[in-house]
């Protein structure tokens, strides 16, 4: 227990969000794929979900398959930037799979919300948007 108590002080101090602002009423934002270059590299995006985003890092590879990697539990630090999380992405995105890494939206008592945030991201995905095609056809949750 000392071990993980150490790592969520370090990430806690890493200055992981632990809440983003909804969407304003009235504001534009980018269509869901609009803004994804594609360049070999992670890209930061945010994805809509029930009528905000999560902020998302993702790595658009040509593969039928992306891995979404969740973050340890938000109120002992967890967060996208976890050091875990960034090694599930680099590891499958070396071995050519699209990844996905996310903040989910709150914390505690949240479960159905980080569900749905997971669904969102998964989604993002595997459907086709702006009459292009899905980037995956598979999901792996890590």
């Amino acid at each position: 227990w000392e071990d993980l108590w150490i790592a969520a002080k370090q990430n806690a101090m890493l200055g992981c969000p632990r809440r983003r602002q909804d969407a304003q009423p009235g504001s534009t934002r980018p269509g869901p794929r609009q803004v994804l270059y594609m360049r070999g590299e992670e890209e930061a995006v945010e994805i809509p979900v029930s009528g905000t985003w999560v902020n998302a890092r993702v790595f658009a590879q040509p593969s039928p398959v992306v891995v979404i990697a969740l973050h340890p539990w938000g109120p002992l630090g967890g967060c996208m930037d976890d050091p875990h999380v960034k090694e599930i992405c680099r590891t499958f995105g070396k071995a050519g799979c699209s990844t996905a890494s996310f903040n989910f939206r709150s914390g505690l008592g949240s479960g159905a919300s980080s569900v749905e945030d997971t669904v969102a991201v998964a989604s993002w995905f595997v459907e086709p948007q702006d009459g292009e095609e899905p980037l995956a056809r598979q999901v792996l949750i890590a």
